[in-house]
């Protein structure tokens, strides 16, 4: 009986490869030289079939470039074969999901056009290709969609291909009825059309049809015809593929020296041709089962053996299995129980492998091979001595596996339970050492909040005190609009400054408000000596942006202090902000004072050692600033000189800012 896929595909290769296939350089000589592009697309067709065989890739590049062609042109009618030819080049090479995918694509593109005189070839085609993946029922519905137009366009000759290919399925399916009267039917058509080829392939069914009625004599006589034909037609495959069938039949109807004679073809054509492993395989095991039965087991373990070598090669389980079944047979009626009992336990060990029915068809046919085997009183001997050896054995080996899976569970389960155990008692250490770190980290907050509340609490003072000391000198100095003024001014700083001093960050405006009014403070103590300038880049969004609070006053307080106090002439004094980037504020605070090193002398020679408090408190809050966070407050300080040595100081500041 012939398998699904050569009646699945059968069609295929005489659609895409019928007749004698044009020169291929011709038509690229045509293709090149025409200036009509619905010839182009017909060439690009046939110079696709002409790769259809040999190179899938080529093929489908080809059919694609005609598909395009044929939608540029709108040539629907072209379109719709390129499609289906794509699908039937997949089919040729196994490929049966693509080919599906694109011969439904070809399906809709012939609804959508109305193409009904393409649409059946379309059907017929996916017809094949479903059979091919095994699904009978819908290869049945499309067969027989096709069916009914080739009925009514009266397309004999694709009307008895399409009976012929549902003969088989109804074969497959049980309907043994059906599937006789396609299969008569389609055969007279054939036989009075002379279509040898195609009456071959019916012969080959019908004698299917008998071997599945239990009728092998008619089988045989079907089987032959078709040898006959094949060897007509000088067909070397289709005679292989025959006396397969036929090997079988005589096989299954116990004529053992005439199937020994063609599997002694079967296995010839193998070696010459290459053929399928699987099916030497089979071969070699089936012809040693004959000589058994015509009581030459020394032939039959030459069979035995040529099979063996064979074995590595194949990749069919149903052929291995069948093949330690026969070697067991050849060894236990030969006398080597031994090796017998291995055959049987590998034959065994392979059958509880398969997850369907097949094993449990195997065994069937195994038992049924024993009772009908008509053996002398040694071989039965032998074989009932085997099989006890094969029951003890397993019944050993079901106690050893169902005691080993035991353990295996009792195992697991043990493993599990520690494991749960153990990742139990380590999210519980884990959990205790996270609320351990929780709370060391807490107290440590709480420890450097403290000291920078403290460090902000000294500054304040310090500041307030300063500008008192200045207040108290306008009040000696008799000058007490001035000394109005200034506690007016000092009034609105410090009451801006108590509201800041308990924010850790402040709005830049804010910042720069409050550095204005400080050096509005100081320029009323210096006079007109000192100017000052307080600039931002326009960019900035000083009310979105936040920076840490009193952060730059500090520095602006060292800058007169230290270097514009000593001074003699003008005093200058700026503070510039600008952004670096999104997330950055620099600060430049520049004055033209003295200069760090003669603030320096200047404060040795001092009756009084001043102590700046400000700066030494604004650098611990800074390191604690730092500790705290990622993004870190950077302090440069630069010397600036001209022709005449020092002319003041340089501070720039870099702040990572926060935004609302």
């Amino acid at each position: 009986m012939k398998c699904p896929l050569v009646f699945g595909v059968l069609f295929l290769h005489l659609a895409l490869c019928w007749g004698q296939p044009p020169d291929r350089n011709d038509l690229f000589e045509k293709l090149n030289a025409s200036q009509n592009d619905s010839t182009k697309a017909v060439l690009l067709n046939t110079i696709a079939r002409t790769y259809a065989r040999e190179n899938k890739d080529s093929a489908i590049y080809y059919f694609n470039l005609a598909t395009r062609k044929s939608q540029e042109i709108d040539e629907k009618e072209l379109e719709v074969n390129s499609l289906n030819f794509i699908g039937m080049t997949y089919a040729i090479w196994g490929d049966f999901d693509s080919a599906e995918k694109s011969l439904l694509e070809a399906l809709k593109a012939c609804e959508a056009y109305q193409l009904d005189s393409v649409k059946h070839q379309t059907y017929f085609g996916l017809a094949n290709v479903v059979e091919s993946k095994g699904d009978l029922n819908k290869a049945l519905k499309y067969y027989l969609v096709a069916l009914k137009y080739f009925e009514k366009t009266q397309a004999h000759k694709s009307i008895n291909r399409t009976k012929a290919n549902i003969s088989y399925i109804y074969m497959k399916t049980g309907d043994l009825e059906k599937a006789y009267s396609f299969i008569k039917e389609s055969n007279r058509y054939y036989r009075e059309s002379g279509a040898d080829r195609q009456l071959m392939n019916g012969y080959s069914r019908l004698g299917a049809w008998f071997s599945q009625m239990n009728k092998p004599d008619s089988a045989i006589l079907y089987h032959n015809n078709a040898l006959l034909l094949a060897e007509n037609l000088k067909d070397d495959l289709s005679k292989y593929e025959i006396k397969i069938n036929l090997a079988n039949t005589l096989y299954q109807s116990r004529k053992f020296d005439q199937a020994a004679g063609y599997y002694k073809d079967i296995i010839s054509y193998s070696e010459k041709s290459g053929g399928n492993p699987g099916s030497m395989l089979n071969a070699c095991s089936s012809i040693s089962v004959c000589y058994l039965m015509m009581n030459e087991p020394r032939n039959a373990t030459i069979y035995i053996k040529k099979g063996l070598e064979i074995l590595p090669s194949v990749s069919e389980q149903k052929n291995i299995i069948d093949y330690y079944h026969k070697m067991f047979l050849v060894d236990s009626l030969t006398g080597d129980y031994r090796n017998a009992i291995i055959n049987y336990q590998k034959h065994i060990n392979l059958k509880d492998s398969l997850f369907n029915i097949e094993k449990h068809e195997q065994l069937a046919e195994l038992e049924t091979e024993y009772e009908t085997e008509k053996i002398t009183n040694q071989r039965n001997l032998a074989e009932e001595r085997a099989l006890l050896a094969e029951t003890k054995s397993r019944q050993n080996l079901i106690l050893f596996i169902g005691s080993l899976i035991v353990v295996l569970l009792i195992i697991i389960s043990a493993i599990f339970y520690f494991s749960k155990l153990k990742q139990a008692k380590k999210a519980e250490m884990v959990a205790l050492q996270l609320r351990e770190s929780q709370r060391r980290l807490a107290l440590e907050k709480q420890y450097r909040d403290s000291e920078l509340k403290a460090l902000k609490a000294q500054m304040n003072p310090h500041f307030i005190f300063n500008v008192l000391n200045s207040i108290q000198e306008f009040i000696i100095l008799n000058q007490k609009d001035l000394a109005s003024d200034y506690l007016a001014m000092f009034a609105d700083l410090i009451r801006g400054y108590l509201h800041y001093s308990s924010l850790g960050h402040i709005p830049l405006a804010d910042e720069i408000e409050s550095i204005s009014q400080y050096l509005e403070l100081e320029k009323l103590r210096f006079g007109e000596s000192m100017s000052f300038e307080v600039d931002f880049d326009s960019k900035l969004n000083t009310e979105a942006i936040k920076i840490p609070t009193m952060i730059i006053q500090p520095y602006v307080e060292n800058a007169i202090k230290h270097g514009l106090f000593s001074k003699k002439g003008d005093k200058k004094l700026s503070v510039d902000f600008r952004s670096s980037d999104e997330e950055t504020i620099i600060c430049t605070i520049t004055d033209n004072g003295v200069g760090r090193a003669k603030a320096s002398e200047l404060k040795q020679h001092s009756p009084a050692k001043y102590k700046s408090f400000a700066t030494e408190a604004n650098a611990s809050r800074l390191e604690l600033f730092n500790q705290t966070t990622y993004k870190k407050i950077g302090v440069e300080t630069e010397d600036l000189t001209d022709e005449n040595g020092p002319s003041g100081t340089r501070v720039i500041i870099t702040i990572p800012s926060i935004k609302k």
